[in-house]
Order: C-alpha cells, then sequence, then structure tokens
C-alpha cells in the first residue's frame, strides 16, 4: 500500500509502507516472519508489564516497589488497545487472540480499579 504526500510543489510523493525486500512477488521469508511475530510478541509484552506495574500488580523496575499509577497504566492499555484495533485483519488469528488475552483482564482491572 502506498500514500501520495504533496510537498507543496507540483510533484507528488509516493512513500512505500514496505521495505522494498518484503515486496518481492509477495512471498515473506518465513524466518523473517518469524522473527516479526515474536518481535511484536515482545512489544505487546512491554506494554502489558507497563500496565501491571501502574495497576499494582508486579513491581516497579526502578524502584521495587508495588505502586499504583493508573496515568501510567492507562496510556499502556490504551496503546494495545490502539494496536489490537490497527492490525485487525493484518495479522494471525494466533496474534489477534493473543493481544485479546492480554488487553482484556487489563482492561478489567483498570475499571475495577478506577
Amino acid at each position: 500500500m502506498a500514500a501520495n504526500l504533496t510537498s507543496g510543489t507540483s510533484s507528488d510523493h509516493q512513500v512505500s509502507e514496505h521495505p522494498k525486500s518484503e515486496q518481492k512477488s509477495g512471498s515473506r521469508d518465513p524466518k523473517q516472519h518469524q522473527q516479526q511475530q515474536l518481535l511484536f510478541m515482545m512489544l505487546i509484552q512491554q506494554y502489558q508489564q507497563i500496565a501491571q506495574a501502574g495497576l499494582g500488580q508486579v513491581e516497579h523496575p526502578t524502584t521495587g516497589e508495588l505502586e499504583v499509577d493508573l496515568s501510567s497504566a492507562r496510556f499502556a492499555i490504551d496503546t494495545l488497545g490502539m494496536l489490537k484495533e490497527f492490525t485487525r485483519g493484518n495479522i494471525t488469528k494466533e496474534m489477534s487472540e493473543y493481544i485479546e488475552a492480554i488487553l482484556s483482564p487489563l482492561q478489567k482491572e483498570l475499571e475495577a480499579i478506577g
């Protein structure tokens, strides 16, 4: 998918969303795809940990204390929700279920706390 950007001049520029190596005849390197899925899962886990720390479920990484910071928790949960929506239809069913399994309990806990 490409987007046209107008730079204020008479010429338009096309910006590709995917590197050229991924555009070759629509095929994917299975190893690269697997690595991208792992990185995506790690991103989800990072936001999960931020949310859990903000909800007081796990120790804060810096202080080692259980602290409630609803602002941080809400930010992380909202970010996970955004990732879920923005990736809808572009990730595997398993990845979609993984995000939901992480996000749903966090949302319920946030609602229960405040």
